[in-house]
């Protein structure tokens, strides 16, 4: 997917902060890539309605496309990279996506927990990521069979190694 979600149309940082409330009159940039992941997502369904759709989030879009299959709801399996970042954290969540109360629709954790009815595999995580939360959640949930986690590989889609 390009635009937003790729990194080609992204706002600078510097440009983003001298906006007048950017976060309350102007989508951020992690807003609309999340957009652009949803619109494709829609998309590929209505082309090929009888076939599954298979989502991989690749290097900073990872966390985007997480939030953006889990609002869609329809992946059948989903491939994040986290990027060596650990978006359970709250404080570092703030930064990977600077979305106003986030919290109070749901973080990281809520969108993984949506995404539990198909299969996950969590890539090239940070040091810090808590790892067991998830697969405890999964456990839970009766569907540990559904996440694999490969938290200290990258995603490397093209070389096939999925």
């Amino acid at each position: 997917v390009g635009g937003f979600a790729s990194g080609e149309l992204m706002i600078p940082r510097r440009t983003w902060e001298t906006f007048s409330w950017p976060e309350a009159y102007n989508r951020s940039n992690q807003l609309e890539g999340i957009q652009d992941i949803l619109t494709a997502l829609v998309a590929v369904q209505k082309q090929w309605p009888d076939q599954p759709v298979i989502l991989a989030g690749l290097g900073e879009s990872g966390l985007l496309a997480a939030f953006a299959a889990a609002v869609y709801g329809r992946c059948e399996q989903v491939f994040i990279d986290l990027h060596r970042t650990d978006p359970g954290s709250d404080s570092e969540l703030q930064d990977l996506l600077p979305v106003g109360s986030i919290k109070r629709v749901g973080d990281f954790r809520t969108a993984m927990l949506m995404l539990m009815r198909g299969q996950i595999s969590l890539y090239n995580a940070s040091p810090t990521f808590d790892g067991q939360w998830y697969r405890d959640q999964a456990v839970r949930l009766g569907l540990a069979g559904n996440i694999d986690f490969r938290l200290d590989e990258q995603l490397n889609w093209l070389n096939g190694n999925l």
